[in-house]
């Protein structure tokens, strides 16, 4: 049988619980305006319950915090890691490409720019 403190215990963990997930809403309360911002949420769990051969069985054991996990939706980090993989790849290339342009001084005779592409140089 638990001893005369187990219903404190069984209290304090859900306490604790309620302190994570409190703490947890209040931080996506204070960054709800906080660009690039993902909210997060808490995952709780009851405790293994104590085997108790009476008649009853099985004692409760109290709450556990498992986890505070960040919510996100995968389909845009996936767009968002590719676009930034390309975004690297491309400003790579200009560098390579306006050091060429620069080793043979052809700055003034075309250089591909967007400018050279606007609707206003097009006839």
């Amino acid at each position: 049988m638990p001893s005369q403190f187990f219903g404190l215990t069984i209290a304090g963990s859900g306490l604790r619980a309620s302190n994570a997930a409190l703490n947890t809403t209040a931080n996506n309360i204070a960054n709800a305006q906080t660009v690039g911002y993902s909210r997060q949420t808490v995952t709780q769990q009851a405790y293994t319950a104590l085997r108790t051969f009476t008649t009853y069985g099985c004692a409760g054991a109290g709450v556990e915090t498992i986890a505070i996990e960040r919510v996100r939706d995968n389909f845009y980090d996936v767009k968002y890691w590719n676009n930034n993989s390309k975004y690297g790849e491309f400003t790579a290339k200009q560098y390579y490409m306006r050091t060429i342009e620069d080793y043979f001084n052809d700055h003034y005779v075309f250089r591909f720019d967007l400018k050279v592409f606007s609707k206003s140089n097009v006839s």
